[in-house]
This record gives C-alpha cells, structure tokens and sequence, in this order.
C-alpha cells in the first residue's frame, strides 16, 4: 500500500516496486502539477515516470516487497524531483554515456532522463537520484493579455494558461473589448498549454456575449488537448476552433 503527502507545492509518495504502483503514482502526479498550475507537465511526469520504472524494474526488480520513495518539490523556476530505490544501486556513471540503438526495445530511460532535466544528480551508490528540470519563467509568468487588431479583427492573446487564476483579468479584457464595440473576436491560444473548467466558462460566455450583439468568436493556435478538449465539451458546435 502506498503512502502519500499532498501539501501545496510538495508531492511525497512511497510505493511498491511494481509497475501497476508506479503507473497510479504517475497518474496522481498528473492530478497535482494541474493542481499547482505547473508548466510543462509533459516533462515533469516524463521524468518522474522514468525515474521510478528504473528504480522499480531495475533497481529492485520488481520485488513489490520493496519500495520506492518519490519528491517532488516546486520552487521557482523549477521543480526538483528525487526518487530513491531499496535496490543494490548500479554503474550510473556508465550508463550516462551510453546512447541506445535506433533500433533496440529498452535502455532509453536514463537517455530521456539526460535530455529532459536541466541537472541531474546521482547518490555514489546509484539508488537515489534528484533531477531538477528549469523553467523560463517568462514564459510562465501571469503578465497581461495582449490585443491587436489585425485585418478587422481584434485578436486577444492570454499571456498562459486559462485557468482560474488568470480568468478574471483577462475576462476584464474580453468583457471591456466587446464593450467597446468589437465584434470579430479572435482568441490566440498560441502561448497557452492549459485551459480548465474556468476557462471553458469564460470562451462560452464571450461567446454568448458576441452573439447577443451580432459578433462572431474564433479560436486559434489550440495545441491538439486543448483542442480536443473543446471537442469533447461540443464548443465546436458554436464557434470555429483552429489548431496550431
């Protein structure tokens, strides 16, 4: 049974070394980098997800009478993620200089875990490891939407994520925009990675509000899960959705 601390910005999680607890782990992993508004999930998941196979597979050998702990911890501009195995540890130091064949079925852990982290450090043993993956948090930051006015249209730019943190200031936008007289609005979602329930209810409402006046709303630059989740909520039912 695995035992686990959710507390704002750290996730501490000890499971078995089996596959079936390592894919739960990653799955409550998902569920706290959405909880924390972190950027870059791929990455981080990835990480911790390799980590703790090799830990798991290779370091215990899938002995579930053993365990494995996992850190995550976020600071800013990074988070720093250590997982440590009960396993005999192994030549780390060699395995950091192989890279694997095009054409072989395993070795590519510690590959992918050398092209994600931004640092990486191992214990001499080999059975703890702490990754630090960094972030340019100019990217990230929750500075303004822009606006632009291009070919008729204005274009309105979240600066990241629309999510319930920066919904209201750029529902501001969008509701003093309508206001003052647009009527072809274009959303760019080119530097957005996430949008959550709260976002979904601000597109609906522009929606509805260009409606109610005669506009039109577009969505443009969606990722394909940010697309996808538009599709599954039927918003392409009432406003054109274009892709990256």
């Amino acid at each position: 049974m695995s035992r686990h601390l959710l507390a704002g910005h750290e996730f501490r999680q000890e499971i078995p070394a089996s596959l079936a607890a390592v894919e739960d782990f990653c799955l409550a992993v998902r569920r706290w980098v959405l909880s924390v508004q972190l950027p870059n999930r791929f990455a981080v998941e990835l990480l911790a997800r390799e980590a703790l196979t090799n830990a798991a597979v290779h370091g215990c050998r899938a002995d579930s009478s053993k365990h494995v702990s996992c850190v995550l911890r976020m600071r800013p501009g990074r988070v720093i993620i250590a997982v440590r195995d009960q396993g005999r540890g192994f030549n780390w130091r060699a395995a950091l200089t192989r890279t694997p064949a095009v054409d072989t079925r395993s070795g590519r852990g510690i590959a992918i875990i050398r092209q994600y982290a931004s640092r990486l450090r191992f214990n001499q043993r080999g059975n703890s490891l702490i990754m630090i993956k960094a972030f340019d948090m100019k990217r990230y930051s929750m500075s303004e939407p822009s606006i632009a006015w291009e070919e008729g249209k204005t274009v309105i730019r979240p600066a990241g994520d629309v999510v319930g943190a920066s919904v209201p200031e750029l529902r501001s936008v969008l509701q003093t925009t309508i206001t003052n007289g647009a009527r072809d609005v274009v959303l760019d979602l080119c530097n957005t990675e996430m949008v959550d329930s709260s976002g979904l209810g601000l597109v609906i409402g522009t929606y509805n509000s260009l409606q109610k006046v005669g506009g039109r709303l577009t969505v443009i630059h969606a990722s394909p899960d940010v697309q996808q989740l538009f599709q599954t909520m039927r918003m392409n039912q009432h406003f054109a959705i274009f892709g990256d």
